[in-house]
C-alpha cells in the first residue's frame, strides 16, 4: 500500500529523531523493499547549511508596476570545499523561496544520468549577493541512483523536499523509491526521510513543481514511466506530508487523445499542475502530444491569410461578430491576421483581425488553405474531433498528417480522472521541461519553448509583438499569462536579455541571446517570492523578472 503513515516509519526505524543537517543517510530494507532512511550527521556542515539566517526576512518593497527584468546568472557553481561532489552532468532542477529572504536551488550531479553516482546537490542566493554560493552535496545514499528532486515552502514556514531513489548499484530511473523530509528552520535542518513509498518501481521520479491546494492537499508530480512518453503521476498528502497516495495507481493506462479521460494519471512526463479558481487542477507535460483543436491550431497559424467563400444567411457585420467572438474565446488578440471576404455581388472586403481560421460552407465544414515558407500547399479541413492535415503535394495523392500540440488535462475531482485535450502551445522534446505557476497577482503563467527540438533552436518560431504595434518572430523560452483560468493565453513574452553569450549547462549549452532569440532548451523551474519577483531557473541559469515585464510588449529591435 503506498500511503505509509509517519507513525509506521517511526515505528520500524526507532524513536523519531530531533532535525538535524544531514545529506547522507543509510538505507534499511527487507526482501527488495524500503523500510527505513537513517540520516548520517557529520561535524562539517556543508555550505548550505552554514552561516542561514532565520526569522522572517524584512519586507522588501517593491513598485510591483515597474517592469523588472535582471539576469541571467549562474546558479550551478562548482564547490569551494575539497572533498564536494561535482560531476560533469548537472541537470533537473528545483527552486523555492524561504521565510529568511534566501532562495534555495537543488538539483542533480552525475557522469552519467543512469549512473549510481548520481547525488543532489544545492546551493543559496542570499538576500543581497550577486552571486549563489558555491554548491555542496544536499542528499545522497551511497551506491543508489536519486534521480529525481522537489524542494518547495508552502508560505507557512514549512519546507519539503521530494526525491526519488533507486536500488544499490541499479542503473537508470525506472525503479524508484519515494523519500520526503521536512525543514522549518530555512533548510539548516532535515527531518528523517520519510518513506512515501517503500516499493521501487515507476510512477515516482519525482518532478520539480509541489504545490499546495486551498484545501490544503499537497500535490507532487512524478513521471509514470521512464520513457519520453507515457504521462505523469501525481502523489497526494491530505495531512501535511504524514501519508501520501497515488490517485493512478492501479489503474489502466490512459490513451491520450483529444477529449478521452483518464484515470490518475496526466497527458505528458515532466508535468506541471495548479489548483484553479473553481477547484479544478489544470496540468501541462511534455510528449504524449495531441493533434491540434481549433484554439490550437488557429495559434500556430496566426500568419495565415483567410479567404472565406459563401456563407449562408449573414451579414457581413453578423460574421465578423462571429469571428470575433470565436477568437476571443479561443483567447486570440487582434493583431495581424487578414480576413478577406467577397459578398454575393463581389465586393471585396477586408479587416485586420487574428481570428479562427474558419469559414462555412453550406454543410458548415471548414477548409483552410495556406502556403508555407516554402509555398507547399495545404489543405485543412475541421472535424469534430480535432484536425486532419492534408498534403495536396503528395506524389500519392491527398495523404493525412498531424500537426501536434502541448497535451493539457484537467481534473474536477483532485486527480482522479483526467479530460485530455491539445493546448495552444507547441510540443517540447528532449532537453526541455515547461513550468506552470500561479501568480500572487492571480494570473497563470507558463514558460516553455518555441521549438521541440533543442539542436535546431531557430527552427519553428512564434509571434510576438512589440510596443510600436508590429510583431516579430521570435524563437526560445517564451512565457504565457492568462487571466482567465487557462482558457486563453492572450500575453506572450520572449524571455530573453536580448544580448550576451550563455552557457546553459546540461543539454542546452552555448547560446546566443538577441531581440530574437531565447535560451533554446533547459529543465524549467520558477517560484514567486513574496516581493512579487518570479524566480526561474533552467538547467543553469536564474532569470529574474515580474508581472509587469511580462505584459509590457518587446521594445524596437
Amino acid at each position: 500500500m503506498k500511503a505509509l503513515p509517519l507513525l509506521l516509519a517511526a515505528l520500524t526505524s526507532g524513536v523519531m529523531a530531533e532535525p538535524t543537517t544531514y545529506r547522507k543517510f543509510s538505507v534499511e530494507e527487507r526482501e527488495g523493499s524500503l523500510l527505513a532512511c537513517h540520516p548520517i550527521a557529520k561535524d562539517k556542515k556543508p555550505l548550505w547549511a552554514k552561516g542561514v539566517a532565520q526569522g522572517v526576512a524584512p519586507e522588501r518593497k517593491k513598485d510591483r508596476r515597474e517592469p523588472y527584468f535582471e539576469g541571467p546568472i549562474t546558479y550551478v557553481r562548482a564547490p569551494r570545499d575539497a572533498g564536494e561532489p561535482f560531476h560533469s552532468h548537472n541537470h533537473q532542477p528545483s527552486i523555492t523561496w524561504l521565510p529568511n529572504g534566501d532562495l534555495l536551488a537543488i538539483w542533480y550531479s552525475t557522469k552519467d544520468e543512469k549512473g549510481p553516482e548520481l547525488t543532489v546537490l544545492a546551493s543559496r542566493l542570499r538576500p543581497g549577493e550577486k552571486e549563489w554560493d558555491a554548491s555542496s552535496e544536499f542528499f545522497k545514499a551511497e551506491g543508489r541512483n536519486m534521480h529525481g528532486s522537489s524542494i518547495f515552502h508552502d508560505g507557512s514556514g514549512t519546507i519539503y523536499h521530494f526525491n526519488g531513489m533507486a536500488p544499490e548499484g541499479h542503473r537508470g530511473w525506472d525503479k524508484l523509491a519515494l523519500l520526503m523530509r521536512k525543514s522549518s528552520d530555512n533548510g539548516v535542518t532535515w527531518s528523517e526521510p520519510l518513506v512515501a513509498d517503500p516499493e521501487y518501481r515507476e510512477r515516482n521520479q519525482v518532478i520539480a513543481g509541489m504545490r499546495k491546494t486551498k484545501a490544503g492537499v499537497l500535490i507532487q508530480p512524478c513521471d509514470a514511466v521512464p520513457g519520453g512518453a507515457g504521462g505523469t503521476a501525481l502523489n497526494l498528502s491530505r495531512d501535511g506530508g504524514a501519508t501520501w497516495t497515488d490517485p493512478g495507481e492501479g489503474k489502466p493506462s490512459p490513451r491520450f487523445t483529444d477529449g478521452a479521460q483518464g484515470l490518475g494519471t496526466i497527458a505528458g512526463i515532466h508535468a506541471s499542475v495548479v489548483e484553479l479558481k473553481d477547484g479544478d487542477w489544470l496540468a501541462f507535460g511534455r510528449g504524449d502530444d495531441l493533434p491540434g483543436g481549433l484554439a490550437a491550431t488557429l495559434d500556430l497559424l496566426s500568419k495565415t491569410v483567410i479567404r472565406n467563400v459563401k456563407l449562408p444567411e449573414q451579414t457581413f457585420e453578423e460574421r465578423v461578430e462571429a469571428i470575433e467572438a470565436m477568437a476571443r474565446e479561443a483567447g486570440i488578440a487582434k493583431s495581424s491576421l487578414e480576413l478577406n471576404w467577397a459578398d454575393d455581388e463581389g465586393t471585396q472586403s477586408s479587416m485586420s483581425i487574428r481570428a479562427v481560421p474558419l469559414f462555412y460552407d453550406e454543410l458548415s465544414l471548414a477548409e483552410l488553405v495556406r502556403y508555407s515558407t516554402d509555398k507547399t500547399k495545404l489543405n485543412y479541413r475541421f472535424r469534430p474531433r480535432g484536425v486532419t492535415f492534408y498534403d495536396a503535394t503528395s506524389s500519392k495523392g491527398p495523404a493525412p498528417f498531424q500537426q501536434k500540440f502541448m497535451p493539457q488535462s484537467i481534473s474536477n475531482d483532485e486527480g482522479k480522472t483526467w479530460t485530455y485535450a491539445a493546448s495552444p502551445f507547441p510540443p517540447i522534446g528532449g532537453g526541455q521541461r515547461l513550468t506552470l505557476l500561479r501568480l500572487q497577482e492571480g494570473p497563470l503563467l507558463l514558460i516553455s519553448f518555441t521549438n521541440p527540438d533543442r539542436r535546431k533552436p531557430r527552427e519553428g518560431g512564434m509571434e510576438f509583438s512589440r510596443a510600436d504595434g508590429s510583431t516579430f518572430t521570435g524563437h526560445g523560452m517564451f512565457a504565457a499569462i492568462s487571466e482567465d483560468e487557462g482558457k486563453s493565453w492572450p500575453i506572450r513574452k520572449l524571455i530573453t536579455p536580448g544580448a550576451g553569450e550563455f552557457d546553459g549547462g546540461a543539454w542546452t549549452r552555448k547560446f546566443t541571446a538577441t531581440p530574437d532569440n531565447a535560451e533554446h532548451a533547459g529543465y524549467l523551474a520558477s517560484t514567486q517570492s513574496p516581493d512579487g519577483t518570479i524566480h526561474l531557473i533552467s538547467s543553469a541559469l536564474h532569470y529574474r523578472f515580474n508581472l509587469a515585464w511580462l505584459q509590457e510588449a518587446a521594445g524596437s529591435p
